[in-house]
């Protein structure tokens, strides 16, 4: 995930700039909450997790998780509610999405134990 086009796009969404330190702070929060709740698997496209120090970084998160972390950037920034609810179910909408993808074709053969 682009980090620039992710800060521009949050500069849109709000209306103004928000700082530079704070945004990368709220990208590694974004994407460890992200890593908490879904399996790494599916979310990770190559690699480890390493936090953004720039915004010549990129975030190693599938973009299918975008607009779920540019809610969660800009509800977070301006401490609005109804964002962050945004951010939780655009994540649970892509993580289905990705799931249904990476589960096409396959069968459940039962539980091994």
């Amino acid at each position: 995930m682009d980090l620039k086009k992710l800060y521009g796009d949050l500069t849109v969404l709000l209306g103004r700039e928000v700082p530079l330190y704070s945004f990368l702070l709220y990208c590694d929060m974004g994407a460890r909450m992200l890593l908490c709740r879904y399996p790494k698997k599916l979310l990770l496209g190559v690699g480890e997790y390493t936090a953004p120090e720039s915004l010549s970084d990129a975030l190693p998160i599938a973009e299918e998780f975008y607009t779920a972390v540019l809610y969660f950037l800009g509800g977070s920034a301006i401490g609005e509610e109804s964002m962050l609810k945004k951010s939780e179910a655009a994540a649970e909408e892509a993580y289905r999405t990705l799931w249904r993808a990476h589960a096409r074709g396959k069968r459940r053969k039962g539980d091994v134990w």
